[in-house]
């Protein structure tokens, strides 16, 4: 069993319990299931984006537009362009009063982070033990994954593990996830991927 979590972070918590893996993957599909069983955007981004930035503001406008185009948006859950991405959404699903809007913000937070930031406005599931867990529990329940403008190495790594994973589904059959890469600095890195490297990307990563 486990407990979902309906919560909006004013202080950092110093008493969270961590859950395991399976917990946190249960509660992520029982709120998908109550958003109406409409498709997930994996959002990925840097933290660091203040909210002054041109580039947060961009991924607050992404957020809105993905609620109002019947998406659910699936996300780190703290700060940077992660809080903006959530707080886009949060405004849109405000608007909506059907019952199934309230659980298509969703911020995947872990015990570590919980003792040290501040929880996005949304709703959130019970906190992941390892970073591991929360980038995993990130990437694979979202049916598409979005590289935010704005990129941090952690924000690589987790789009990587979707194009990664796409490529051993390639041999396995099963379904491939599209992944999209937002802004400037995703082109720059493509193209470093591309001659640097000799990497030909899927084609199922749209830029």
């Amino acid at each position: 069993p486990f407990t979902i979590l309906f919560v909006v972070r004013k202080k950092a918590q110093t008493d969270v319990s961590p859950a395991s893996f399976e917990q946190v993957m249960d509660a992520c599909q029982t709120f998908k299931a109550q958003a109406g069983r409409v498709p997930f955007v994996s959002c990925f981004g840097r933290t660091s984006a203040a909210a002054d930035q041109v580039e947060y503001r961009t991924a607050q406008e992404i957020g809105a537009l993905l609620i109002r185009k019947g998406f659910g948006v699936l996300h780190g859950g703290y700060t940077g362009m992660m809080q903006a991405v959530s707080e886009g959404a949060s405004r849109e699903i405000e608007i909506h009063t059907e019952p199934e809007f309230r659980y298509r913000n969703i911020g995947v937070p872990m015990c570590g982070f919980d003792r040290e930031l501040t929880r996005t406005q949304s709703l959130h599931l019970p906190a992941a033990s390892t970073l591991t867990d929360r980038k995993s529990a990130i990437t694979k329940n979202g049916d598409i994954a979005l590289g935010l403008p704005l990129v941090g190495i952690g924000t690589f790594a987790e789009v990587w593990e979707v194009i990664e994973g796409n490529y051993c589904a390639s041999f396995t059959g099963e379904p491939l996830r599209p992944v999209i890469l937002y802004g400037s600095a995703w082109k720059q890195v493509i193209a470093d991927l591309t001659t640097s490297f000799g990497i030909t990307l899927p084609s199922e990563v749209a830029s």
